[in-house]
């Protein structure tokens, strides 16, 4: 039994605390699904197999509370999909429909306050970019609004900009996000050892440290070369789901925008299905919320196949991992007790508020100001080498150093972002 579905939706024991509501478990499964989206990014294999694991894991668990049904999920998506593969088959691109059929079943209203309900402000703004594309920007428009004090309209800018540039502004500050935290992780960890801690540390000793932990911000990456399919006949629906997946996927007679997609696509897509799956449950949509919860299994099978044919893993490897009941990736040291699933603006602010009260602070504002201008320079530089990997990092890199300028000069508010809307589209 082990490795099989089967095996895989009866882990209903020794369920860790957040396992035990709806409340608890969708946060994780957001988080989840943030931490799979930067593994992508950094090709970090075994991670995106783990994270994979745990979101279906949420699923599984999310349906025990709710009384759905996680096969019945599986084949009504595999139904759905069906039903929006247009053109028929034979065309190259029966997939390729897929975001405009998703706008119409789904009612979505073109207007910015209807696409902007359920999802964090940069994500919102992207989505409100793919109906209204913005007029063109520059990161001059970003440095001005930023001397002037107008910190919601400098990220609202530097968004657009990023937009029309081709790069996702919440996927980037997440990494940079990530990056922070395991740097500063590495600072509190090293001073340990030492017998210190950040609060009793001087400053000049923590920034030595942290100049020390450039580059061990990523975990050891490899790569396995094998992976298997599913195939228990007993779960008729996901069986279905994964053998459409398969198709789609299939090199010669494939859908081009399957072919197309990368784990890193793949991941934030689950990344906006998981905040969609919530605003469905605090709506009270239950069925809506049903339906959602089937658009994150379609992710993790779309994942794994495309996994597989990377020579990564494959669905059995997903089923198979087995992380630790009471798993918590922040458990312990100075970040234990941040809020999980929440928008990487919220959790840049927050991460920035741990390390200030622990000490990790910049002398004064203008050191703050000289940051933010050495980003936009790295940033340039990248952009005019053409290397749009790496101008992500930095993009991520200026909007976290801009949020630190917002904090000395009086705060942020991620909520008033979308007001300036009407002067950029």
């Amino acid at each position: 039994m082990e490795g099989t579905l089967s095996a895989f939706l009866d882990r209903k024991d020794g369920r860790p605390l957040w396992a035990h509501s709806p409340e608890g478990t969708l946060p994780h499964m957001r988080e989840g699904a943030m931490r799979l989206a930067v593994a992508a990014d950094m090709e970090d294999v075994p991670a995106m197999c783990r994270e994979l694991s745990e979101i279906l894991l949420c699923i599984s668990v999310l349906d025990h509370l709710c009384g759905f049904n996680f096969d019945v999920q599986a084949s009504g998506m595999e139904a759905k999909i069906r039903r929006r593969m247009m053109p028929e088959e034979g065309s190259g691109d029966r997939f390729g429909s897929w975001k405009a059929g998703k706008v119409k079943e789904k009612g979505i209203v073109p207007s910015p306050d209807a696409i902007s309900c359920e999802l964090p402000s940069l994500m919102r703004l992207v989505k409100v970019f793919r109906q209204y594309p913005p007029r063109p920007c520059s990161l001059a428009n970003f440095s001005e609004s930023l001397r002037c004090g107008h910190f919601e309209t400098a990220i609202l800018f530097l968004s657009a900009w990023a937009f029309q540039e081709k790069m996702d502004p919440e996927h980037a500050l997440r990494m940079t996000n990530d990056k922070f935290f395991r740097r500063l992780s590495a600072v509190e960890d090293a001073l340990f050892k030492r017998g210190k801690s950040l609060g009793d540390s001087s400053l000049d000793e923590m920034m030595g440290l942290w100049r020390a932990s450039k580059g061990q911000e990523h975990p050891h990456v490899f790569k396995q070369k094998n992976g298997h399919r599913f195939n228990e006949a007993g779960f008729p629906g996901f069986l279905g789901l994964s053998k459409l997946a398969e198709d789609l996927a299939d090199p010669a007679k494939g859908d081009a925008w399957t072919l197309s997609q990368t784990p890193l696509s793949i991941a934030l897509h689950a990344v906006e299905e998981g905040f969609e799956a919530t605003d469905a449950y605090e709506r009270g949509d239950m069925p809506l919320f049903d339906e959602e919860l089937g658009d994150m299994i379609m992710q993790v099978v779309f994942m794994a196949e495309n996994c597989l044919r990377r020579g990564f893993f494959g669905m059995r490897e997903i089923l198979e991992y087995s992380p630790a009941p009471t798993a918590d990736h922040e458990a312990f040291g100075i970040f234990s007790g941040l809020p999980e699933g929440c928008s990487a603006i919220a959790r840049s602010i927050r991460l920035q508020e741990v390390a200030v009260s622990h000490g990790f602070e910049w002398r004064d504002v203008a050191a703050v100001q000289d940051k933010v201008d050495e980003e936009i320079l790295e940033l340039e530089a990248e952009m005019a080498q053409g290397n749009t990997f790496l101008a992500q990092r930095e993009l991520g890199d200026l909007m976290f150093a801009a949020l630190k300028l917002a904090r000395w000069q009086g705060g942020f508010d991620e909520n008033s972002i979308l007001s300036g809307l009407k002067e950029i589209l």
